[in-house]
């Protein structure tokens, strides 16, 4: 009896054993199938993540490329543009060449600009060799002024707008010598005036008196070439301005 209890222990254990070996040998089946289809799906996952990546490049090169092309045509356009404002410039010049060839536009554009700022009007500005300068002329406008005849007028330095004119008055001659006499006392009396220099003929005389006392005869007498007699009667003493005309004025 004790001998076959010994005999099916030991069945009972080889079968243990051979269970065991069983599972051992399922298990490593087992994980074997796993880590192939685990490298398999990582294969798989890499290879698209690769094809993702290599989209991803081309899509960049070919961006880059049109990219590329259109700086290549800015750049064209803005060296025709530099060129023709009269800086020579290539599209295949490096963006600072450009910029300073910008900074030369106005310089090459003014170059054989002469002006001064005395040669421009006051508030205005100009550009001369790349200077940018500010007018300092005058503005005169429109002058205007009336003379008698052998009078002179000096025009005035600066800007003039066409539009002045200068006169001659119709009822004067030419105008030889004028001057002042105040009579020194009041009662008639004559008084001789010298022109205080030789005329070369003998002029015609126009008189005119100031004072609310004073009056004085429309005429003269012993006219010459150097000095005239002329009437007054006064109350009071006042003043006498008198001209010299070359031949008789319309008053």
């Amino acid at each position: 009896m004790k001998k076959n209890k010994k005999i099916l222990l030991a069945i009972i254990m080889v079968v243990i054993v051979l269970l065991v070996g069983i599972s051992i040998n399922l298990i490593s089946n087992n994980d074997a199938q796993l880590l192939t289809k685990s490298k398999i799906i990582k294969e798989m996952s890499e290879s698209e993540q690769v094809t993702d990546l290599n989209n991803q490049i081309n899509t960049l090169n070919t961006e880059h490329t049109e990219y590329a092309k259109n700086v290549q045509n800015y750049k064209k356009k803005i060296a025709e543009a530099i060129t023709n404002a009269g800086v020579v410039t290539s599209e295949d010049d490096i963006v600072d060449v450009m910029v300073t060839n910008i900074g030369n536009i106005v310089s090459e554009a003014t170059k054989d600009a002469t002006a001064t700022a005395e040669q421009i009007l006051t508030g205005k500005t100009a550009w001369v060799n790349g200077n940018k300068l500010t007018g300092t002329m005058v503005n005169n406008g429109a002058q205007n002024t009336t003379l008698n005849s052998g009078e002179s007028y000096t025009i005035p330095e600066g800007y003039h707008n066409g539009s002045g004119t200068v006169t001659v008055n119709s009822s004067s001659t030419k105008l030889l010598a004028k001057g002042k006499y105040t009579s020194p006392n009041s009662g008639e009396s004559w008084a001789t005036i010298s022109y205080g220099k030789t005329l070369n003929v003998t002029p015609y005389i126009v008189i005119n008196t100031y004072g609310s006392n004073y009056s004085c005869l429309s005429y003269v007498r012993n006219v010459t070439n150097t000095s005239f007699n002329i009437y007054y009667n006064a109350t009071n003493s006042g003043t006498i301005v008198w001209y010299a005309f070359e031949t008789e004025p319309t008053l």
